[in-house]
């Protein structure tokens, strides 16, 4: 039991405390679109975990419940609805330890502008890299149309290439600076130019002897930060400003009663 996924679900086993069935973990995870959703992330305090780890299936939450009911970690009060042990108190402290969680991840808030950020910014890094060597031929990173177009139109605005990657390469690093090295390092292993292919996400979590989904979360965690951080400074960042989503259907889209529900709490 010593994955991160154990803490995630004995956390929010914590949060519900006997008020939700475990499945109501799996739709924050999933970032599931509907009012009880939105009830569970604002009411029991789980924003930061809506929608970031979505490779979880019904069935891992399932065999992580048996996993940690077997080992009288959590107790049923009633069909598939736990309750935290004194044990899984204690676990859960010491998971607490293990796996930190930066108090900068937003799931709820961030998660799509997150996804376009990364996706936005490695290519334009990538391509800006590559065109520093006179070389424009390469295997993008990033094979998603919209983003390729997005990051053409970017670059073909820019007048110097050089003192643009400058700008960038400091605006980066006056974000990155203030964050726990770890967090900067898997930020920068994720990142491709020319003569470097980026580490996967596994990858890094081996280099650095980490929970894969923890790095992850991690990764996702410094993207938050960044998009945070700029938002309140756009104009000391407005390089990486210019890659932010700016529209405001950057949280999920919801149902009119959902949106309501969102709304009043």
């Amino acid at each position: 039991m010593e994955r991160f996924r154990f803490f995630v679900v004995l956390h929010c086993l914590s949060k519900y405390n006997g008020e939700r069935s475990i499945y109501a973990i799996y739709h924050l995870l999933q970032g599931k679109k509907s009012s009880q959703t939105i009830q569970d992330a604002k009411l029991f305090k789980l924003e930061s975990f809506f929608q970031l780890m979505q490779q979880l299936s019904k069935k891992d939450i399932n065999d992580i419940i048996f996993e940690l009911q077997t080992s009288d970690v959590i107790s049923l009060t009633r069909k598939d609805t736990y309750i935290l042990t004194e044990k899984g108190l204690f676990y859960l402290e010491n998971y607490k330890k293990k796996y930190p969680i930066p108090p900068y991840l937003n799931g709820w808030k961030n998660h799509k502008k997150a996804l376009l950020l990364w996706q936005r910014f490695s290519l334009a890094v990538q391509t800006l890299s590559f065109l520093l060597y006179e070389n424009s031929s390469f295997t993008p990173v990033i094979n998603d149309d919209e983003t390729q177009r997005f990051v053409k139109s970017y670059l073909k605005k820019i007048r110097n290439r050089y003192d643009t990657a400058g700008e960038i390469f400091n605006e980066v690093f006056s974000l990155l600076q203030p964050l726990p090295q770890m967090q900067a390092e898997i930020f920068v292993l994720h990142l491709s130019g020319y003569h470097r292919v980026g580490y996967t996400i596994e990858q890094i979590g081996s280099i650095l002897q980490l929970d894969t989904e923890y790095t992850f979360l991690l990764f996702q965690a410094v993207l938050h930060y960044m998009i945070d951080t700029i938002e309140t400074n756009p104009i000391r960042y407005r390089h990486l400003m210019s890659l932010v989503e700016q529209d405001d259907q950057s949280i999920v889209p919801l149902t009119q009663s959902a949106q309501k529900t969102y709304e009043l709490l």
